[in-house]
Protein backbone atom coordinates (compact mmCIF):
# COMPACT_ATOMS: atom_id res chain seq x y z
CA UNK A 1 0.00 0.00 0.00
CA UNK A 2 2.90 2.45 0.74
CA UNK A 3 3.89 2.22 -3.59
CA UNK A 4 0.53 3.06 -3.99
CA UNK A 5 0.90 6.62 -1.89
CA UNK A 6 4.48 6.82 -4.15
CA UNK A 7 3.61 6.35 -7.47
CA UNK A 8 -0.09 8.17 -6.47
CA UNK A 9 -3.68 7.04 -6.39
CA UNK A 10 -5.79 6.12 -9.19
CA UNK A 11 -9.26 4.82 -10.68
CA UNK A 12 -8.66 1.13 -8.92
CA UNK A 13 -10.36 -0.76 -6.05
CA UNK A 14 -6.84 -0.55 -3.76
CA UNK A 15 -6.66 2.85 -4.47
CA UNK A 16 -10.55 3.42 -3.13
CA UNK A 17 -9.38 1.40 -0.15
CA UNK A 18 -6.34 3.50 0.65
CA UNK A 19 -8.58 6.68 0.48
CA UNK A 20 -11.17 5.63 2.80
CA UNK A 21 -8.21 4.62 5.48
CA UNK A 22 -6.54 7.93 4.75
CA UNK A 23 -9.56 9.44 5.22
CA UNK A 24 -10.37 7.49 8.72
CA UNK A 25 -13.42 5.11 6.98
CA UNK A 26 -11.09 2.02 7.51
CA UNK A 27 -8.15 1.20 9.74
CA UNK A 28 -5.15 0.09 8.27
CA UNK A 29 -5.85 -3.53 9.38
CA UNK A 30 -9.31 -3.26 7.35
CA UNK A 31 -7.68 -2.32 4.38
CA UNK A 32 -5.42 -5.15 4.93
CA UNK A 33 -8.51 -7.14 5.13
CA UNK A 34 -10.24 -6.43 1.99
CA UNK A 35 -7.21 -6.27 0.08
CA UNK A 36 -6.20 -9.74 0.87
CA UNK A 37 -9.93 -10.87 0.43
CA UNK A 38 -10.05 -9.63 -3.26
CA UNK A 39 -6.91 -10.94 -3.92
CA UNK A 40 -8.08 -14.20 -2.36
CA UNK A 41 -11.94 -14.38 -4.28
CA UNK A 42 -10.86 -13.83 -7.89
CA UNK A 43 -9.13 -16.88 -9.23
CA UNK A 44 -9.64 -19.29 -6.53
CA UNK A 45 -13.93 -18.35 -6.06
CA UNK A 46 -13.91 -18.92 -10.14
CA UNK A 47 -12.63 -21.93 -10.13
CA UNK A 48 -15.15 -22.95 -7.43
CA UNK A 49 -17.95 -22.29 -8.99
CA UNK A 50 -17.04 -23.96 -12.25
CA UNK A 51 -16.48 -26.91 -10.10
CA UNK A 52 -19.71 -26.50 -8.30
CA UNK A 53 -21.73 -25.63 -11.72
CA UNK A 54 -20.08 -28.94 -13.07
CA UNK A 55 -20.90 -30.89 -10.20
CA UNK A 56 -24.23 -29.42 -10.13
CA UNK A 57 -25.01 -30.46 -13.37
CA UNK A 58 -23.95 -33.99 -13.43
CA UNK A 59 -26.29 -34.43 -10.38
CA UNK A 60 -29.46 -32.55 -12.57
CA UNK A 61 -28.89 -34.46 -15.90
CA UNK A 62 -32.23 -33.51 -17.02
CA UNK A 63 -30.97 -29.61 -16.98
CA UNK A 64 -27.56 -30.49 -18.50
CA UNK A 65 -29.37 -32.58 -21.23
CA UNK A 66 -31.57 -29.18 -22.13
CA UNK A 67 -28.56 -27.23 -21.82
CA UNK A 68 -26.45 -29.80 -24.39
CA UNK A 69 -29.70 -30.13 -26.39
CA UNK A 70 -30.34 -26.00 -26.83
CA UNK A 71 -27.05 -23.63 -26.03
CA UNK A 72 -29.47 -20.73 -26.79
CA UNK A 73 -31.44 -21.61 -23.98
CA UNK A 74 -31.12 -18.69 -20.71
CA UNK A 75 -28.26 -18.13 -19.82
CA UNK A 76 -29.12 -17.94 -15.54
CA UNK A 77 -29.87 -21.55 -15.94
CA UNK A 78 -25.94 -21.51 -15.25
CA UNK A 79 -26.19 -19.28 -12.66
CA UNK A 80 -29.04 -21.47 -11.14
CA UNK A 81 -27.61 -24.18 -11.15
CA UNK A 82 -24.38 -23.19 -8.94
CA UNK A 83 -26.39 -20.77 -6.61
CA UNK A 84 -27.58 -23.29 -3.82
CA UNK A 85 -23.81 -24.29 -3.46
CA UNK A 86 -22.21 -20.38 -2.98
CA UNK A 87 -18.58 -20.51 -2.06
CA UNK A 88 -18.09 -20.01 1.75
CA UNK A 89 -16.33 -16.28 3.10
CA UNK A 90 -11.97 -17.66 3.65
CA UNK A 91 -10.63 -16.79 6.76
CA UNK A 92 -6.72 -15.49 6.03
CA UNK A 93 -4.68 -16.17 9.33
CA UNK A 94 -1.92 -13.77 9.86
CA UNK A 95 1.26 -14.54 12.05
CA UNK A 96 1.85 -11.90 14.60
CA UNK A 97 4.79 -13.36 16.03
CA UNK A 98 7.84 -15.74 15.13
CA UNK A 99 7.01 -19.22 16.87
Amino acid sequence: MQRKRVQGLRDDMLSQLRTLADNGKLTEQELVDEATSMLEASPVNTGHQIGLLVWNLLRNREVCEQLVADPNLDSSRGHRSASPYPRTGVVSKIAMEDI
